[in-house]
């Protein structure tokens, strides 16, 4: 829950970029250094460098957002008709309608390709 309010901080702020490269160091901490990605000190060392400062993250992170985060991520979800994490938001540049992927289903959205490729307009959850 934590990491995830730290991710939509970010987007509040119109760091979508910088959302997506955190969910890229959370998913290496978790999946491959097997971090706890709930622990306070570990996320607030890991959003400041993206700009966020401590007392901004721990906010970010506190209880009277956390609750409103899950009702904003479970209404979108259920908008796309997403049903697990992580997906991918792909909102295309014509003015088309936007499309959920899950990870797995689409390989330039492989995390391995993140670093790699830019896709535009590309929001993770």
């Amino acid at each position: 829950k934590r990491a995830h309010a730290l991710v939509e901080h970010l987007k509040t702020k119109g760091e979508n970029d910088k959302a997506n490269q955190l969910m890229v160091d959370l998913y290496q901490a978790y999946f491959e250094k097997g971090e706890d990605i709930n622990d306070v000190k570990l996320l607030t060392d890991k959003v400041q460098k993206y700009g966020v400062e401590e007392t901004e993250a721990q906010f970010a992170m506190g209880d009277h957002n956390l609750a409103e985060i899950v009702k904003q991520d479970r209404k979108v979800k259920s908008m796309y008709g997403v049903s697990g994490v992580p997906f991918f938001m792909i909102h295309p540049n014509n003015g088309g309608t936007p499309v959920a992927f899950p990870v797995p289903i689409h390989p330039r959205l492989s995390p391995n390709n993140w670093r790699r490729r830019r896709m535009p307009k590309m929001i993770h959850h």
